[in-house]
């Protein structure tokens, strides 16, 4: 599977022949009733955000050496130059939820970056992939740019797992199936809370998938309801299957959930902690909807859950050189969580 390369450009324009970004990824729908324009942030180059940025931090986790937040929205600091780099931006630009990473010229590589996802992801402490996990980019509107990822189940009974929904696009899905066939197809889809959802029906539908999610994230207006699984506290922790366990977090929402996968020894978190680019560090959720406390309490729980990579729904990916490391750097957030830091 292609590899995220973290360093990248990209292009769009409307050359003969050749493909646009809005013709290879269907450009989502605006926020802003205005026309979009450049911002004047932006170095100067090929490569820009324009003004319909939500800032959801999706192109500043995947290419964070070349886009950064500037007075509330994304903007490229640095104009890639090398193919590596310009495969990374037109990632951003396919994975962005609002279609605002641009170019002022044409990619031959447009269809590259829209077929390279699903994408293998990267350990950022060393110069490898994390085996069998991956990123599906093509993140919706319609839950702020978050995350959805794969991954492989692998021994007597494999399968592969989906963890929260991207934005739906029939390319994508016939990606996924192709991958996921051979391995046993995609048994189950993980919600970990209501925000993450758009599209559930859609994907279950699409790929043949169970829903898993807390009853108390279910409701009548985004069709959750009618998920397969529907989990209590009483449940939790919760063996969807071995080596497979669900963790009840609550801080951001009251049902939230993250998913230990010991084989890849990875922690899908949702939105309950991720690396934050402005703090350096691990955090919590920015926006909390249930309780500040719970949260805490959720992160700290952390120190006790044997993973080394952790994938979340918004923000930066992180990664422990041991279990050691782990214990510092989560009570290290803990201790920031409870003594200085600043939820929306």
């Amino acid at each position: 599977m292609p590899v995220a390369a973290f360093a990248g450009p990209v292009h769009v324009s409307h050359h003969p022949g050749t493909p646009s970004l809005r013709a290879v990824c269907r450009r989502p729908p605006r926020f802003s009733a205005s026309a979009p324009v450049r911002r004047p942030e932006n170095a100067p180059g090929d490569l820009y955000v324009d003004s319909s940025c939500i800032d959801c931090d999706t192109c500043k986790w995947l290419a964070p050496q070349i886009f950064h937040s500037s007075h509330g929205q994304s903007a490229v600091y640095n104009q890639p130059t090398t193919p590596d780099a310009q495969l990374i931006a037109l990632q951003a630009a396919v994975a962005c939820p609002t279609g605002s990473i641009r170019t002022t010229k044409p990619s031959r590589i447009a269809r590259d970056a829209r077929s390279s996802f699903p994408l293998a992801m990267p350990n950022t402490l060393e110069s490898t992939t994390v085996p069998d996990v991956f990123y599906n980019g093509f993140a919706s509107p319609d839950t702020f740019g978050g995350a959805s990822w794969l991954v492989i189940q692998r021994g007597d009974d494999p399968c592969v797992i989906m963890f929260d929904c991207p934005r739906f696009f029939k390319p994508l899905s016939k990606a996924i199936k192709k991958m996921a066939e051979p391995l046993g197809g995609i048994r189950y889809l993980v919600l970990s809370h209501q925000d993450d959802v758009a599209g559930h029906a859609k994907w279950a539908s699409e790929l043949g998938a169970e829903r898993v999610i807390h009853k108390r994230e279910c409701n009548e207006r985004q069709g959750t309801t009618a998920c397969e699984v529907q989990l209590e506290d009483a449940n939790f922790p919760y063996t969807l299957m071995e080596g497979v366990e669900l963790i009840h977090v609550p801080g951001h929402t009251s049902g939230s959930i993250a998913m230990l996968h010991r084989g890849t020894q990875s922690l899908f978190t949702g939105d309950h902690i991720f690396y934050s680019q402005r703090e350096d560090r691990l955090c919590g959720a920015r926006y909390i909807m249930h309780s500040r406390e719970e949260l805490v309490k959720s992160v700290e729980k952390l120190v006790n859950i044997p993973f080394l990579h952790g994938w979340p729904g918004h923000g930066g990916h992180f990664h422990f050189s041991d279990e050691e490391d782990r214990i510092t750097q989560i009570t290290s957030a803990v201790k920031f969580m409870r003594d200085s830091w600043k939820p929306w």
